[in-house]
């Protein structure tokens, strides 16, 4: 009795793992798509002629971006865009490729002419465009995958034990 308690605790632990590892996917999607959506507002702003102190605060209002805690910083401090790229570096919301795509959008915010920033802005959402694509291939079955690999490494570890 006490192997069978000891089995079923086992597949339910790995089954958990495995939903959270499905759910960490779906999040990466989640703020992968959050964040196109970001910069392509922020092209309208940048049409519109706000600063990057502007845009900024603008965003850093929206609830929408709420989990983008890079964006609550003080704009009107002189180092801001240090801030907020060294709050997306050690931020758990991106990988590595979609932070370094934050990032460098962020560094070049605002450093150039309107024509400057909009062209800059279109190359950011094609590289996004791009990782979303590359990402959303095989989503859903990596989504399963992840489950079953849960279900299947628990019920192994119990039958290795028994």
């Amino acid at each position: 009795m006490i192997k069978l308690i000891g089995c079923v605790l086992i597949i339910s632990a790995c089954t958990q793992m495995g939903c959270a590892m499905a759910t960490d996917k779906i999040r990466q999607m989640k703020y992968l798509k959050l964040l196109r959506r970001l910069i392509f507002e922020t092209r309208a702003m940048v049409e519109g002629g706000m600063t990057f102190g502007e845009i900024i605060l603008k965003l850093s209002l929206q609830k929408d971006y709420s989990d983008f805690t890079f964006l609550s910083q003080d704009t009107s401090s002189p180092d801001v865009r240090r801030k907020i790229t060294e709050d997306i570096y050690k931020s758990k919301l991106f990988d590595n490729e979609i932070r370094q795509t934050a990032i460098d959008f962020f560094e070049k915010l605002g450093t150039t002419d309107t024509n400057g920033q909009l062209a800059y802005i279109s190359m950011s959402l094609a590289e996004l465009d791009e990782q979303i694509s590359r990402f959303s291939e095989n989503f859903t079955s990596q989504v399963r995958l992840c489950r079953a690999l849960g279900v299947l490494s628990g019920a192994f570890i119990a039958i290795m034990l028994i």
